[in-house]
């Protein structure tokens, strides 16, 4: 983040696993020194984050050209991201005044880690995952669109074929239809086709608008959303949703380092998304508290 951004507030006197350190305050979330590991994450301590991928960097992405969009955070994958085509940062002013950026990714951009990564065995023995985007809710074309997937992490049949098919075998992933103003999540899964849910009007078809979502789901399937739209809120409590077709078991594959996040790949249609400004996966269950403090700081932090 470029300097003239920064506007720190310190609070002296706190003390965090034993050691008197000086609290900073940024966008109303916690930061910590960069000494002191693990920091937690938008106040969520320990939090055993997989991976983050934040354009707060302000630096724009070129072409098969590796690049650290990890933003600072402590995350258990250390190393870069690359994308098939260039991605000129954007940036907006949030509510605070405060400029924010974010990544247009356009069709067959790909955008993902340089090799696998994913802690298969800490999600299994964690009972599950959670994830969390925050993203300018808008594409080109008005059918679903993928803009999320975690490549070769379930455990159904052939995903060892290339990034790009149809429900990645199948799941986690996230599809977006703005026509209908629509969100589908799909979990992993043993089958073919895949668990999903279909959740409505949790999006808006602006192309200034800024949401986020919290998704966590436990090995049996059941899946918690917690949703923030600038001022509209919607929390996991409120919110549990099966899914159809629903398979038990937590259908992670078991080999370690099996599987790639990839943003905006070139299966469903031809169509470029307007922008994310960062998203990340944990490898366990956040708690209802951890959950609310995730989504809360990140919609005080990017909300226009």
């Amino acid at each position: 983040m470029p300097v003239q951004n920064i506007d720190l507030n310190p609070i002296t006197a706190i003390d965090y696993n034993g050691t008197s350190l000086t609290q900073v305050i940024y966008d109303g979330y916690e930061v910590w020194p960069n000494n002191l590991y693990p920091r937690p994450y938008y106040g969520v301590e320990m939090p055993e984050v997989q991976w983050v991928m934040s354009a707060q960097g302000g630096v724009s992405i070129t072409g098969s050209t590796a690049i650290d969009l990890s933003n600072g955070a402590d995350t258990v994958y250390t190393g870069d991201w690359i994308s098939s085509n260039n991605s000129n940062i954007n940036f907006y002013t949030n509510s605070s005044g405060v400029v924010k950026y974010y990544f247009p990714l356009a069709w067959g951009a790909n955008l993902k880690t340089t090799a696998p990564t994913s802690s298969n065995s800490d999600i299994i023995n964690n009972g599950g995952y959670t994830f969390w985007i925050t993203f300018i809710p808008w594409s080109t074309t008005n059918a679903w669109s993928r803009l999320w997937s975690y490549y070769n992490l379930a455990t159904s049949t052939g995903s060892n074929t290339s990034i790009g098919n149809t429900h990645e075998y199948s799941g986690p992933l996230l599809f977006l239809n703005r026509s209908s103003n629509q969100v589908q999540y799909y979990r992993p899964t043993s089958s073919g086709n895949g668990d999903y849910s279909i959740f409505s009007g949790t999006i808006a078809s602006d192309i200034n608008n800024v949401c986020t979502y919290i998704i966590r789901t436990d090995s049996s399937g059941l899946t918690h959303r917690w949703v923030r739209n600038g001022t509209y809120s919607r929390s996991g409590q409120e919110m549990p949703f099966g899914l159809t077709g629903a398979i038990g078991g937590n259908n992670i594959r078991t080999g370690q380092n099996t599987a790639t996040p990839v943003f905006a790949d070139a299966f469903y249609n031809n169509t470029s998304f307007n922008g994310v400004m960062e998203s990340g996966f944990a490898n366990r269950l956040f708690t209802d508290a951890e959950c609310l403090t995730l989504v809360d700081g990140l919609n005080d932090e990017f909300k226009r």
